[in-house]
């Protein structure tokens, strides 16, 4: 498949991705949920790096967390225990086992969902 801005080779029986989408390339391991950059190559053990231009992302989809840094501010997410960390427009900290704590630059909110 061609696109105009790069293009994607996709392999879906077998479960990769490689696209170049003048970026840089990315290919991606559906099954082992991996995504690599290959001008930064950097991997092993079912993670990878994506870098783009705006930033970076750091997945690990076999362990559970994405580490993501999109110029925005963090992003890290930790999908096996259930928080995400957020720190640019104020900053979130959510355990989903039963508490969230937030700082928005509003003030604080702290929410205990066991004791609610």
């Amino acid at each position: 498949m061609v696109l105009d801005y790069g293009w994607i080779l996709m392999d879906l029986d077998y479960g990769w991705i490689l696209t170049d989408l003048d970026y840089g390339w990315i290919l991606m391991d559906l099954d082992y949920g991996w995504i690599i950059n290959l001008d930064y190559l950097d991997y092993g053990f079912g993670y990878g790096w994506n870098r783009f231009r705006y930033g970076w992302i750091l997945t690990d989809l076999d362990n559970g967390w994405i580490l993501m840094d999109l110029n925005y501010g963090w992003i890290l997410t930790d999908l096996d225990y259930g928080w995400i960390l957020n720190l640019d427009y104020g900053w979130i900290l959510t355990d989903l086992d039963g508490w969230i704590l937030m700082d928005l630059d509003y003030g604080w909110i702290l929410i205990d969902l066991d004791y609610r």
